[in-house]
């Protein structure tokens, strides 16, 4: 009897927990090891991991000179740049707050979109990105240890909007090579190309590293994050985009956020007060709407 395909749906409601799970297992690995190793360790598996997807298909991976330095460019602000701020941003905040403020990239995506390409705004998608911020403003400044300088809780959430802001720069601008190359080939080079500067920057931190002071949960925990989250999650992501489209697919990514911050409370007993729950609330409604829109 021959097996039914599993519904494509089904499969990005799997991505978007695997994507809020992320923030809590890469939280948990950082108490055992540095942020910068931890990030060259799943960049790493992710890597490899996407070069096997990227052979068995037998797929080509060549780009044309003009666009060797642009990508290369690219891909240091989406990997390089965006992971940077991520993984010492999210060493400072809290796993929820992470997962809220990286769930802003659609808010900085319409924005830019509005100043520089040929996307405006409209009614809704001002509402909506007024809302997320005014959400925001709750998070950052209802933290219980107030709103200084000095914090690195606030440190730590101004990173991780600057690694969704680099994000959204990433996806803008990357738009005209997708449309002109394969996403599985362009994705892979991308990632190698980014990613490996990663690594090279843990190198120092492992030399110095007691190897056999790092638990199997910290391991385990990279392995999720770079062959899971990052390289198959991907190529899934870009699949759903291919079979249902755009506007079904980032449907489901409003659920990361949501994901994140239940499992933040749950498994790390993150205690977040009323008004930044009402804050995550809103923003996340805020980045909802500004999609719709």
């Amino acid at each position: 009897m021959e097996k039914k395909p599993v519904p494509i749906d089904l499969i990005l409601i799997l991505i978007t927990f695997i994507w809020g799970f992320n923030f809590t297992v890469v939280k948990v690995s950082l108490t055992e090891m540095t942020p910068f190793v931890f990030n060259a360790t799943r960049y790493f598996l992710a890597i490899i991991t996407m070069w096997i997807i990227l052979l068995r298909n037998r797929q080509g991976y060549s780009i044309e000179k003009q666009d060797k330095w642009p990508v290369f460019g690219l891909s240091l602000l989406g990997h390089f740049v965006y992971q940077a701020f991520f993984i010492i941003g999210i060493n400072y905040t809290k796993a929820a707050n992470a997962a809220v403020m990286l769930g802003t990239i659609p808010i900085w995506i319409a924005i830019l979109s509005h100043r520089y390409f040929d996307e405006k705004l409209n009614r809704k998608k001002a509402i909506g990105i007024l809302t997320a911020f005014l959400g925001l403003a709750f998070m950052i400044g209802a933290r219980g240890e107030g709103f200084h300088l000095s914090s690195k809780g606030l440190w730590g959430d101004i990173m991780i909007l600057a690694s969704a802001f680099s994000f959204a720069l990433f996806t803008l601008f990357s738009k005209q090579y997708l449309k002109k190359y394969n996403t599985t080939m362009l994705t892979t080079l991308s990632m190698t190309s980014g990613g490996i500067w990663i690594v090279f920057a843990g190198i120092p931190g492992f030399i110095v590293m007691d190897i056999q002071s790092i638990s199997w949960i910290a391991w385990s925990g990279a392995i999720y994050s770079g062959v899971l989250s990052i390289a198959i999650s991907y190529f899934i992501w870009n699949y759903g985009l291919k079979i249902v489209g755009a506007v079904r697919t980032s449907a489901y990514q409003n659920l990361a956020p949501v994901v994140g911050v239940a499992i933040g409370i749950l498994v790390l007993k993150e205690d977040l007060n009323a008004l930044q729950m009402a804050g995550a609330g809103i923003t996340i409604a805020g980045v909802i709407l500004t999609r719709l829109g």
